[in-house]
């Protein structure tokens, strides 16, 4: 079988103004979070960072959701650009759209599978396994190129089972890297979707990234030509824009729920907040299918 993936067709209306929607809620996500940095004084994310004050819980998940957005600003300002011209065209081939969905995806759940939990101690547990295995990936990658920082990593790897005494089990923290997969099905429910849909999402999403030969039978229709060798057929891939609606729409509710949930846990209302974060998206978009809350 040969593919020739075909990139031409245009976008239904239905899927199209779905992107809009899905852009709409990245941009607003971000312009919430522009309004949050620090935790109130009493809040849950100040006693998160009061019980390990060395790499705050508060500034790493934040750093996560700026990550999400990140991609998905992106996705958004190649879909549904903010400044438009009469006869613009935007004429691109999926993967990468699922690429900047899985990417959006993986670092919002990340802040979303800590700040999820009521208990402080489980949040506080759930970033130390995050934020020390984050440090063993940047001591490998900087082993590899002899840099000269990695000592420094390995001791902020050291140091933090000496600060955390008997408080927490260090072995939990070593052993206990969080897998994306893992942490993209617990927060399925976040978002009000079942776990296995969100995951199989991801999966496929991850397939694209990776240049994976199954991604084609999750993302395209094929359309079987002539045989030009004994079992061998000419075939086109037609994208299916609905699977790009699916991953791109379960990344931007991600984070935006994990904004909303750092800002509560900041302390901070989100009702204001979301306000200003409206009319801003209001007053610099072009607003055909506004987020609807």
């Amino acid at each position: 079988m040969s593919d020739v993936p075909d990139e031409g067709e245009r976008v239904p209306d239905e899927d199209t103004a779905n992107w809009a929607a899905a852009a709409h809620t990245a941009r607003l996500a971000g312009y919430v979070l522009d309004q949050v940095v620090d935790p109130v004084p009493g809040s849950m994310l100040a006693a998160d960072d009061a019980e390990y004050r060395w790499e705050k819980c508060s500034a790493w998940t934040r750093s996560s959701l700026v990550a999400a957005l990140d991609h998905l600003t992106l996705w958004a300002n190649i879909v549904t650009p903010q400044k438009i011209f009469e006869g613009m065209i935007v004429r691109n081939p999926p993967r990468p759209y699922f690429t900047l969905a899985r990417a959006g995806l993986e670092s919002a759940a990340q802040a979303v599978w800590v700040l999820k939990e009521d208990d402080s101690t489980e949040r506080v547990h759930r970033h130390l396994r995050l934020l020390y295995h984050d440090l063993r990936q940047m001591a490998l990658a900087f082993e590899k190129q002899g840099d000269n920082r990695a000592p420094s990593v390995r001791d902020r790897m050291s140091a933090l089972q000496t600060r955390l005494g008997d408080r927490y089990p260090f072995e939990s923290i070593v052993k206990g890297e969080p897998k994306y997969s893992s942490m993209v099905h617990e927060c399925a429910a976040v978002i009000d979707m079942q776990p296995d849909v969100l995951e199989v999402l991801w999966r496929g999403a991850s397939a694209a990234a990776h240049g994976k030969n199954w991604f084609q039978y999750v993302a395209y229709s094929t359309e079987v030509g002539s045989e030009y060798e004994p079992g061998y057929f000419r075939t086109t891939l037609r994208a299916d824009p609905k699977a790009i609606t699916q991953s791109i729409t379960a990344a931007a509710n991600m984070v935006l729920r994990g904004v909303l949930l750092f800002v509560a846990r900041s302390g901070r209302q989100p009702q204001p907040l979301y306000a200003a974060a409206f009319a801003k998206l209001v007053d610099e978009t072009p607003l055909k299918d506004a987020p609807k809350d």
